[in-house]
């Protein structure tokens, strides 16, 4: 259970911290920021559970308050990839002629929104019964949905597909109605515990047919983890064939625009960086250090392609863009 509180106000964010840890939150679960751009950097990295957004806030600590800038920040994290939308929000203002406006706004997104009056108690039974709904969704979560274990997509029918294909997993061909597209599975078992596995190949190379091939992986098969097979340019030495490859950050290379400097034309990137998911990051790094399921992994495939799968796992930032290298 994750709560984090944005709010300048440091009297107001003492009496909502000790509403929520009467409500049952511990104080260890609770965060605190000041601004709109600490809130900013929060969200991108973490999920939260409950959000409680002042109206007012300051951009930065040394920019002045600005009355809309909770609003503006709520919606950049409802509207924007880059955020993780908190499971619920509460807009928060201590100024009266702020109230109505704020609650129009904030409706708009579906969020809960109370005025702070320290004198009364109305506030406080709405941010703890927000808690309290939290904790129990907390507690009795169900399981994600997830179909399938592991998609992967190819970047190619040939090589990457027709190797993956002839790895010795007896895949099968799916059949989807009306959809051209040709998908397979198969189904592994390890360790007492069965894992379904999806491919596809990619019609063309290209950022574009990469993004419809996850896509359709997605809406078919829900796949807990999506991976992908094909070529990645890096520095001669520090990587080979067959390693795998998490990418941290990843960015499109082509984001930016071009501009007219006298004769001549230049182009300025504008990359928008995503890092690696926290969760997956630990996965990543826990089979880096497992350096004996990789050895015998590597051993299983054969002398012939052992050398080649005798793989490392390498994390390092990632570009992608509608042209080759």
């Amino acid at each position: 259970m994750k709560v984090l509180i944005v709010d300048d106000d440091q009297s107001k964010t003492k009496m909502i911290a000790t509403a929520l840890c009467e409500a049952g939150i511990e104080l260890s679960n609770l965060e605190h920021v000041t601004t709109a751009r600490q809130a900013r950097v929060r969200l991108r990295s973490d999920r939260y559970d409950l959000v409680l957004i002042d109206v007012a806030i300051p951009d930065s600590i040394e920019s002045d308050i600005d009355r809309r800038g909770g609003i503006e920040l709520m919606r950049d994290v409802y509207t924007q990839d880059s955020y993780f939308p908190p499971t619920c929000t509460i807009g928060v203002t201590g100024f009266g002629e702020l109230v109505e406006q704020s609650r129009r706004d904030f409706s708009m997104w579906g969020v809960a929104f109370v005025y702070f009056d320290p004198s009364g108690n109305a506030w406080r039974e709405v941010i703890q019964n927000a808690a309290r709904v939290c904790i129990r969704r907390t507690q009795k979560s169900p399981r994600p949905t997830y179909l399938t274990d592991l998609a992967i997509v190819c970047a190619l029918s040939t090589p990457e597909l027709e190797a993956i294909l002839a790895n010795g997993w007896k895949w099968t061909q799916i059949p989807i109605t009306s959809e051209h597209w040709q998908f397979h599975s198969t189904e592994l078992e390890y360790e007492n515990h069965r894992f379904q596995v999806r491919a596809c190949a990619c019609p063309r190379m290209g950022t574009e047919s990469a993004t419809i091939a996850a896509m359709k992986m997605i809406e078919y098969f829900r796949p807990k983890f999506l991976a992908m097979t094909g070529i990645a340019a890096g520095v001669r030495g520090r990587g080979n064939p067959g390693d795998i490859v998490a990418a941290d950050p990843a960015w499109n290379w082509g984001c930016g625009k071009w501009i007219r400097r006298g004769e001549e034309s230049e182009f300025l990137p504008s990359p928008h960086q995503l890092p690696l998911d926290a969760t997956i990051r630990g996965y990543i790094d826990a089979l880096r250090q497992d350096t004996h399921s990789r050895q015998q992994k590597s051993g299983d495939v054969g002398a012939a392609r052992s050398q080649i799968l005798h793989f490392q796992v390498l994390i390092g930032p990632m570009a992608t863009a509608g042209r080759l290298l």
